[in-house]
């Protein structure tokens, strides 16, 4: 078994060169790490079949640095170029044309050509990175070790938990400041067949079917949330129970899998703490322990990280740079569409009808430039409650600190625009679109039109956020499904929330299906006013505080809305 070992370490380490080596983009990178996902298992499960045999060594602390090697290595150098400013000093050649695709990428709404188009940009990508001297080094940084993990991450109050799935079995590491616990779940196909079923379960919630009485919608909702309470209980015993031990007054960090990073962890029920725990042996499952009253968000602190490592570079990167001299930029209740009695076209008033049919018309082009993501449920509605969301957080702070962008001016030009790195915190309330085919086009919507009524580029793609330069302490993505992405084997979900954090944000709020807009509002005063107010809480204290009181809230009770938003990066 050891000589097993020694040969598939050996053989993931010649593949690791061979991917540093590769010219294009990140996602060549990503694709080319998946296809060797059974190698990273096969090794995973090495060592911890040798763990099980000899748990006095160091076969487990060997697993944990490994998983964490695998998931940390493209989102780490991605991150580590922003902030070592490699997109200084480049060939100006190679960023014009860079830009030419984008715009290219943007304005092609023919799938065939996309594809051609977004192979060219990757490739000009890697040409940039490869270009630049300083990009070789950045290859060569290890993500962190568990004891660099311990040491600069953790502290007594604060547990790990890192899930790796895999095809006969999965693990979960816990990890605190002094200690490693490994714990051997089922299989992927198990554990991803329950997670489906609940994620389901909670967008089901949001689109109800058509009720001839009100009694029939309220029955048809109570069912659903005791299923909801059901399988809630049994992804519990999953992935929570086998920790309960090390669970009482921690704040969680998850690294969640793939799939796990569609679980709204803080509306599942705590667990007790009835197992004992010794040193590094692996624990097995007990009798359930859950405890169906209260969600876990009740008594944890929850932060979603797409590695460990990943909040070694947030806060080296944040230790280092001056704090933004403003408080809060707001973009909310952007103009969609010509149908928008915002709108006032130039002479006379035109025909609704043609109107209608101009905006299905650009909205259907923008739907295909965007192939793959949820667009085509186009013309998209207003949301008005973003407005008042917008205006009640923007009262919390003195004008001269503020920015508040609303109708035409919440405008993709705006985004852009480098005053945005003069903002602590930023905050989009608006739709998000989900491209699950190609990340980079994942897009948040502003406005669409301008005041006449003339069409503009409104969509800010992933590939557009990844040029910001921000030095936000916190961005807010208060739209529909803006933490989700394409999946990547070992990498997580590529998408906006990666994007902003190699923009230079140290956290990140965002949804993980689609959200209701008046519920929406509500959580995020009280998040703002946690965050703003008198108590001046961390981001994720408030967003603790606004979710348990909106449990409490018997008008929100129900996990739909307020489990949805996650905060990714650090506390």
């Amino acid at each position: 078994m050891t000589e097993a070992l020694r040969q598939v370490e050996q053989a993931l380490a010649g593949i690791d060169e061979l991917r540093a080596g590769l010219p294009s983009g990140n996602e060549m990178r990503a694709t080319f790490l998946a296809s060797w996902s059974e190698a990273q298992t096969f090794q995973l499960d090495l060592l911890m079949q040798l763990h099980a045999q000899q748990p006095q060594a160091d076969y487990a602390t060997r697993a944990f640095d490994a998983a964490e090697y695998t998931r940390a290595r493209l989102l780490l150098e991605l991150m580590l170029e922003a902030r070592a400013e490699l997109r200084q000093n480049l060939d100006p050649q190679l960023i014009v044309r860079a830009r030419e695709l984008q715009l290219q990428i943007a304005r092609n709404p023919v799938a065939r050509d996309l594809m051609q188009l977004m192979a060219e940009y990757n490739f000009v990508k890697g040409q940039i990175r490869q270009s630049n001297p300083g990009f070789a080094a950045l290859t060569q940084v290890p993500p962190l070790r568990l004891t660099e993990v311990q040491k600069e991450l953790l502290d007594d109050r604060t547990l790990l938990l890192e899930y790796v799935p895999g095809p006969q079995h999965s693990w979960l590491f816990a990890v605190t400041s002094t200690s490693l616990h490994t714990f051997e779940l089922p299989p992927r196909r198990t554990i991803e067949k329950l997670v489906r079923r609940y994620y389901q379960l909670m967008t089901d919630f949001g689109q109800p079917p058509v009720f001839k009485a009100i009694t029939e919608k309220q029955a048809w909702q109570h069912r659903l949330l005791r299923e909801q309470q059901t399988v809630a209980a049994a992804l519990s015993q999953m992935l929570l129970a086998p920790a309960q031990a090390l669970l009482p007054s921690k704040r969680l960090l998850i690294v969640p899998s793939t799939t796990l990073s569609y679980v709204p962890f803080a509306a599942l029920p705590g667990v007790g703490s009835q197992l004992a725990v010794a040193g590094k042996k692996t624990i097995p499952n007990r009798q359930p322990t859950t405890d169906t009253r209260h969600p876990l968000i009740v008594n944890h602190e929850i932060i979603i990280l797409p590695s460990a490592s990943t909040l070694g570079v947030l806060r080296r990167a944040s230790s280092g740079r001056a704090g933004a001299p403003k408080t809060l930029a707001i973009f909310a209740d952007p103009v969609f569409g010509l149908y928008d009695e915002r709108v006032r076209p130039a002479g006379a008033t035109p025909n609704l009808a043609t109107l209608a049919r101009r905006e299905m018309t650009t909205s259907d082009a923008a739907s295909d430039a965007t192939s793959g993501n949820d667009a085509e449920a186009v013309p998209l509605p207003r949301l008005p409650a973003s407005r008042q969301e917008a205006e009640a957080i923007a009262a919390l702070v003195p004008d001269s600190h503020r920015k508040l962008a609303l109708d035409f001016a919440a405008c993709r030009a705006a985004v852009l625009d480098e005053e945005l790195s003069q903002y602590r915190y930023v905050h989009f309330a608006t739709h998000g679109l989900l491209d699950n085919e190609h990340p980079e086009l994942s897009a948040l919507v502003f406005s669409l039109v301008d005041r006449q009524g003339v069409a503009q580029d409104g969509l800010l793609r992933t590939m557009e956020v990844f040029n910001l330069k921000l030095n936000a302490e916190l961005v807010v993505l208060s739209g529909c499904r803006t933490a989700l992405g394409k999946e990547i084997k070992g990498e997580g979900l590529m998408g906006l929330t990666r994007g902003f954090m190699y923009a230079g944000a140290r956290r990140v709020l965002a949804s993980l299906w689609q959200v209701h807009d008046t519920a929406t509002a509500e959580l995020m005063k009280r998040f703002y006013q946690g965050m703003l107010g008198e108590q001046k809480l961390s981001p994720a204290a408030a967003l603790r505080a606004a979710q348990i009181g909106m449990w409490r809230d018997t008008r929100w009770h129900a996990p739909y809305y307020w489990a949805a938003f996650t905060l990714q990066g650090d506390w």
